[in-house]
């Protein structure tokens, strides 16, 4: 008997077009009713080629029969239409009648991870090891799971095997940095990020790594120092300015608990240059400057937050309370009200408890 995919062809294809939004049958309809040939004409060209190239894999499937090769390239073509649970189920029955090989067991652990599902692609990863054992290639995907799941002991023995056998690849040694600063060990994870820096890597992630470790470590100054030296090499990465925003919002906060509120607030204006809508910097710099005595600038950042990040839900308890200090109540209150109304509106229960609370009908 010959092996066959696990839904009929026409329901495979009508599925793979309802994930692209096309298709009014569901699933439950198609297993049990004829699918008509769905209409592919208000497709891309690129995703109708897919769709054609699937629609010969499935119809080979089912006249010829099955294989790793064949179930593995009608996986990829669900992939390419952004069907990805239509690819598990394909990957899986591939491994089930076939076995596998260490690419497909890697693929479907990454599909699976993507999908939401990381500890089922820790499953599939141990299966794989498994089926082969003492696979580099499937151990440095286990460590970098468990990396991402934030196991860091189990990411650090899956980690160390690898750098056993290859001691000088890149990217062991930096995944075992990151398992060690999720460890908080930053001694070690420096150490790594530093030999790789001094070797001149061109991984951009290790000298975003050593600007965390810095300011991880409190040395806020030099972190920022760091990383705008970064971005100047890097103008446009989006990962870098991040960092950097972040290691701003940290120093502002550093040098306001240390009473420099001039810094606090320059820090804060940098920050806001280069992600001109982030909600924690305008409403950090609308505190500042609420604390150094200037009302009026403050009152404007308030609102300029509340018109571009009105679900920051913090902004309206900050600005209220400033108002109040002003002997501003009943604008106090208006803006109590519009947190509550937020907050109700995103169904956040802890904000709405709170702003009642301000309100006094807590």
């Amino acid at each position: 008997m010959k092996p066959r995919v696990l839904f009929p062809l026409s329901i495979l294809i009508a599925f793979a077009a309802a994930n692209l939004g096309f298709a009014q049958e569901t699933a439950s309809a198609a297993e049990t009713a004829e699918v008509a040939e769905p209409d592919f004409s208000h497709l891309s060209e690129e995703t109708r080629s897919v769709l054609d190239e699937l629609k010969k894999a499935l119809q080979d499937v089912e006249a010829n029969g099955a294989s790793l090769e064949k179930y593995e390239a009608i996986g990829d073509l669900y992939l390419k239409v952004g069907d990805a649970q239509r690819a598990i189920v394909i990957f899986n029955q591939a491994i089930k009648e076939f076995g596998g090989d260490e690419q497909l067991f890697l693929k479907f652990a990454r599909v699976l991870a993507v999908s939401g599902r990381p500890e089922l692609a820790l499953d599939v990863l141990n299966i794989g090891l498994e089926a082969f054992p003492g696979s580099e290639a499937i151990t440095f995907e286990l460590g970098k799971a468990y990396v991402s799941m934030r196991k860091p002991y189990a990411a650090i023995s899956n980690l160390m095997k690898v750098i056993e056998v290859n001691p000088e690849k890149e990217l062991y040694r930096y995944y075992l940095a990151d398992a060690y600063r999720i460890q908080k060990k930053w001694d070690e994870a420096s150490e790594i990020i530093d030999a790789l820096i001094e070797e001149e890597s061109d991984y951009l992630p290790v000298y975003l790594m050593k600007g965390d470790l810095l300011l991880a470590q409190g040395e806020q100054r030099d972190g920022v120092r760091f990383l705008e030296d970064l971005l100047d090499e890097h103008p446009d990465s989006g990962d870098v300015k991040a960092v950097l925003v972040h290691g701003y919002q940290l120093y502002a906060y550093t040098e306001s608990d240390a009473g420099r509120l001039t810094r606090a607030i320059r820090s804060m204006r940098s920050s806001l240059e280069i992600d001109p809508d982030n909600a924690e910097s305008m409403v950090g710099l609308a505190s500042f400057l609420n604390e150094d005595g200037e009302y009026e600038e403050a009152e404007a950042v308030f609102e300029e937050t509340i018109q571009k990040r009105p679900e920051f839900l913090e902004t309206y308890m900050l600005y209220g309370k400033m108002l109040e200090y002003l002997d501003r109540v009943s604008d106090a209150r208006a803006i109590y009200e519009k947190g509550l109304a937020k907050s109700r509106e995103m169904g956040v229960e802890g904000a709405v408890k709170r702003y009642l609370g301000l309100l006094g009908r807590g």
